[in-house]
């Protein structure tokens, strides 16, 4: 969640709050992908980080995600970002109910 927050300008205080605003939107979909995809984080774990989401909110910002790193090179970048700071903090994954990773990007 701080990677991508941190990408965006965000805290992620900020990453989990419920808007619907675009500008929170697109980070927590990739939060949410790079702790399904790449930290193996459940998808209700993952909806529980973010504040009590049902896991197939999860589900389409994961989806949303796969589509859009295709198709839009920024998304690919920025998700490449923070990827490779989640795989630097691989060992989160030992406690799949407390992701609240904190990861610096370089």
């Amino acid at each position: 969640m701080e990677a991508a927050g941190q990408l965006f300008n965000l805290s992620a205080a900020e990453v989990r709050k419920k808007s619907n605003c675009q500008s929170i939107v697109l980070p927590r979909s990739i939060a949410m992908y790079v702790m399904h995809r790449t930290l193996g984080a459940s998808m209700p774990a993952i909806g529980r980080a973010f504040g009590g989401k049902h896991h197939t909110t999860v589900f389409h910002a994961v989806r949303k995600i796969e589509r859009l790193k295709c198709t839009d090179e920024d998304i690919a970048v920025k998700l490449r970002i923070v990827e490779e700071a989640a795989g630097s903090s691989r060992s989160a994954k030992d406690n799949a109910d407390a992701y609240q990773v904190e990861i610096t990007l370089p």
